[in-house]
């Protein structure tokens, strides 16, 4: 056991628990008391709240003021009499010698001659103050150099008046409540030291220390007289001989206004006139130090909290009063100011507590919350009385027990007092009588009514409210109605609903619009969209075309009718939903091309444009309108490749295909990382010799699922999809690697597919397979088709020339099937020349083909290039191509494509014949 729990069980053992509980609770209560003052010292509360205390006891004994001080005020009537202010100084000067004659002791100006005025004027003021028999002060104030800078200068009489009058401070610090509570009695600026106007005034003797203003002084009760008539002789030398005449500014004119306690806003004039007084009774505030009476009273505050809660609740009140009683009597009869806040902060906060264990927070909280209650009820009167929206309160009986103005006014019910809810107009009776329920459940109901050319939005809320005491368990089941004017959002939300589902050039519905239209079972979607619309476009400008695209969407909505729902889905694309099926839709569709046939007249133009359809049902496997679309769409592509101007209807052959393409699309991406595809390689043989001379590399597929896919079907998809680049790159090196190893340094060939040397770096790819594998250029060939020349790319010319300068060989592959002509095989750096299948299938029976091909060997050997011919199956066609001078043939007739080891085991056994 450590020394601290020996300590407390000695403790305990020898006050026992009850004391210990007490002190523990003591301590608990001196802990909380002392952080709540702690707090309230740092929020800066208990300055606050004893600048707020002192400010009170002022009215607790008023003092009337020395008579020693007359203000002289310059007051409205004054500007009135004597002109806009700043007046003329020689007006102050006589106001100086008038005040002499009248027999004043002092004369002090509360205000600014820091600015030069004319040089008579000013003469003429200097001359009266310098000839005046009593002092004269002239105000000087302290003031930032410009706005936001901190630092200061000292406004002073301009020098003509300081020589002959006494600069006088009359700068006053406001508290951070705005009020004015103290005067500074003198200061230093520049090494200059001014005393203050009221120390001035009162003569203080120096040091006196800043001026804590006695506002117990009647503010009242101080003479007054108007400047104007002291200058015009109103004014007799009784109200001013002897005394010191304070003149100030007055009127409201002039803004000279401060905040201070008890009295509120004052003129400028009259804080000096305050703190003057202040100084001449001797009444200058004194402070004494909080904490030596504040700690005992705190203590003994504390030690009352633990009688019985009556008699601790009365005991600490009675020493809160008692304290600040004998503050009042201390600030009253002594002018001594004691800081009662922390002892008053403490002895509420014990009282806070003795009233929390008494009463506990049950009864604590449900004080509050009948406060709460009055409270929020008031609020919510107020929320309904004033609200901007409409609001009516129904009780059990129908009756309404609240309807505000706004409710009044929306409903159009004018004069007019409604009693009951069947004094409402309709529907509102009807959805409350709805809404009510004899079981009690809340209900509720939230629409949109029309009422005087206003839509109104309304929410009818049914609601429980408890019995009384004398109907306990009896629930009334009372209604309310909330009313707003929604007529401008509903007016914009109509606008937007429109743009949302309308096309905007035509007016039609637009995608969303027909998905809506089309939201019930059943039906049939026609698919078209205009034949050569963009050369119309890109000759007469998109201006014309889209005027084209609006008689367009007029001759077809003229067929259309009623018969179903047209909608522009974008572009030149329209689709025509026939709820009354597939039949219709057929008879429509034949209707709208018929109507198309006929040219439109189109900013005086002739444009003639046909139109392709496609037509779907909404059949028993669906009832989704995507997919209708989806469907409709695949008929139009198939109308589109049988030749436009017609009308396909859907085939579920077409999405089984479409499917397919898709998961042949999804598969090829992965198939080369899963190894799937593979080289086939076809030998190609001399047709004099009979030996391997070359061997063509051959991409394959074979799928897990689905077999062997054919070339025709994959590489489409790989050109479409850009893996074409890929699954070249990859072959060439593959082809590069086996040929590396064959025993026969025969070349291999490659196919390149037309996207790769239009958008691929085709160069690039065979000399990064040459590096890799080895394989030396002159064995290397790449096969390109005809189709590659079309449109004269010079990203094609580049390439043969990139090639021919690493030595790779180039064959032109189905020669005479596509656009070649004769200068592109002068022009190109083709080595070898592949005659078509299509041209060796009728040899020798067919005299013109042998003719043909005799054209075209004697070409390709004027042009110095082997020739190779594909597709050889027979021998009586190998015989002829021989007679006819061929030099290679390749196909089944030889050998079928084999596997890399197929071929190797071939060109091994024929170097060993040879060897």
């Amino acid at each position: 056991m450590s020394r601290i729990d020996t300590a407390i069980a000695w403790g305990a053992a020898r006050l026992g628990a009850v004391p210990l509980a007490r002190i523990a609770e003591v301590t608990i209560r001196a802990a909380l008391v002392a952080a709540v003052l702690a707090v309230a010292g740092l929020m800066g509360w208990l300055g606050r709240l004893d600048d707020r205390l002192t400010d009170l006891r002022f009215g607790f004994g008023t003092r009337a003021p020395s008579q020693s001080l007359v203000m002289v005020d310059i007051d409205a009537k004054s500007l009135d009499a004597i002109g806009v202010w700043p007046w003329d100084r020689t007006i102050h000067a006589r106001l100086v010698e008038r005040l002499q004659d009248l027999g004043a002791r002092q004369i002090a100006f509360d205000i600014d001659f820091s600015a030069r005025s004319n040089p008579a004027s000013d003469a003429a003021f200097a001359k009266a103050i310098g000839g005046a028999e009593v002092p004269v002060f002239l105000a000087a104030f302290r003031q930032n150099k410009a706005s936001g800078d901190p630092e200061t200068v000292l406004n002073r009489p301009i020098d003509l008046l300081a020589a002959e009058g006494w600069p006088a401070l009359v700068n006053v610090p406001v508290d951070a409540d705005g009020r004015v509570r103290r005067f500074p009695a003198d200061m230093t600026i520049d090494g200059e030291r001014l005393d203050a106007l009221p120390a001035l005034i009162a003569g203080a003797p120096q040091g006196t220390g800043p001026i804590a203003i006695d506002y117990s002084i009647d503010l009242h009760a101080l003479p007054h007289v108007s400047a104007s008539d002291v200058l015009d002789g109103s004014v007799t030398a009784g109200a001013i001989a002897g005394k010191t005449a304070l003149v100030g500014a007055r009127a409201l004119e002039l803004h000279d206004f401060l905040l201070v306690p008890r009295w509120g806003m004052v003129a400028g004039a009259d804080v000096v006139a305050m703190a003057s007084e202040t100084l001449i009774q001797g009444r200058n505030l004194s402070r004494l130090p909080a904490l030596p009476f504040a700690l005992p009273l705190m203590a003994l505050a504390l030690g009352l909290s633990l009688l019985p809660a009556r008699r601790a609740l009365a005991a600490l009140f009675a020493l809160a009063i008692l304290t600040e009683a004998a503050a009042v009597a201390l600030q009253v009869l002594d002018a001594t100011v004691l800081e009662t806040a922390m002892p008053l902060m403490a002895a509420g906060g014990l009282m806070a507590l003795v009233l929390f264990r008494e009463y506990g927070l049950r009864c604590a909280m449900l004080t509050v919350a009948r406060r709460e209650t009055v409270n929020t009820r008031r609020f919510l009167e107020r929320v309904i009385d004033d609200g901007f929206d409409g609001i009516i309160l129904i009780d059990e009986r129908d009756g309404l027990t609240r309807i505000n103005g706004e409710a009044v006014r929306l409903l159009g019910l004018g004069e007019a007092s409604p009693r009951t809810v069947a004094d409402l107009p309709a529907p509102l009776p009807a959805v409350v009588a709805a809404v009510r329920r004899a079981d009690g459940s809340r209900a509720s109901a939230t629409d949109i009514v029309e009422v005087e050319r206003r839509v109104l939005e309304y929410s009818v809320v049914a609601f429980p409210l408890e019995g009384g005491a004398f109907r306990q368990g009896v629930n009334r089941m009372c209604v309310s109605v909330a009313l707003r004017d929604v007529t401008a959002r509903q007016r914009a939300a109509d606008r937007l609903r429109h743009m949302a589902l309308h096309d905007e050039l035509t007016g039609l519905a637009n995608r969303a619009g027909l998905a809506e239209a089309a939201s019930g079972a059943g039906g049939a979607l026609i698919y078209f969209d205009l034949d050569q619309f963009k050369i119309v476009n890109d000759s007469l400008g998109h201006k014309t075309g889209d005027q084209l695209l609006v008689e367009v969407a007029r001759r077809a909505a003229a067929r259309v009718g009623g018969s179903g729902t047209l909608a522009r889905m974008g572009g030149d694309e329209f689709a025509v939903y026939c709820p009354e099926g597939l039949d219709a839709a057929g008879e429509l569709a034949a209707a709208l091309l018929a109507d198309f046939a006929t040219p439109f007249t189109v900013g005086g133009h002739r444009v003639t444009v046909g139109a392709s359809f496609g037509v779907a049902g909404a059949e028993w496997d669906c009832h989704d309108l995507n997919v209708l679309m989806r469907r409709a769409d695949l008929a139009l592509n198939v109308a589109q490749k049988q030749g436009r101007r017609r009308i396909a209807h859907f085939e579920a052959a077409m999405e089984a295909k479409l499917m397919r393409r898709l998961m042949l699309e999804s598969e090829l991406a992965a198939a080369l990382d899963r190894g799937e595809i593979h080289v086939a390689y076809q030998p190609q043989f001399d047709l004099a010799t009979g030996e391997v001379v070359s061997a063509e590399a051959l991409m394959r597929w074979r799928h897990p699922s689905l077999g062997n896919v054919p070339p025709n079907v994959f590489i489409p998809i790989a050109e479409e999809t850009g893996l074409i680049h890929q699954l070249t790159g990859w072959m060439m090196k593959r082809a590069a690697l086996d040929a590396v190893a064959w025993a026969r340094p025969i070349p291999v060939a490659v196919n390149v597919s037309v996207l790769d040397l239009k958008s691929g770096d085709v160069p690039a790819m065979a000399v990064a397979a040459l590096e890799y594998s080895g394989l030396p250029a002159s064995r290397f060939e790449l096969e390109v088709t005809e189709s590659a020349f079309v449109g004269a790319d010079p990203t094609v010319s580049d390439a043969f020339d990139r090639l021919r300068a690493r030595g790779i060989a180039l064959a032109l592959d189905d020669y005479g099937t596509g656009y070649a002509s004769l200068g592109y095989l002068h022009r190109f750096p083709f080595t070898v020349l592949k005659i078509d299948k299509s041209f060796v299938d009728g040899v020798p029976a067919d005299p013109d083909a042998m003719v043909i091909l005799q054209s075209v060997v004697v070409l390709a050997r004027g042009l110095g290039l082997k020739t190779v011919a594909e597709g050889v199956e027979l021998p009586e066609q190998r015989d002829a191509l021989e007679a006819l001078g061929c030099d290679i043939g390749q196909g089944y007739l030889f050998s079928a494509p084999v596997s890399n080891s197929v071929l190797a085991k071939m060109l091994a056994k024929e170097r060993a014949a040879v060897g």
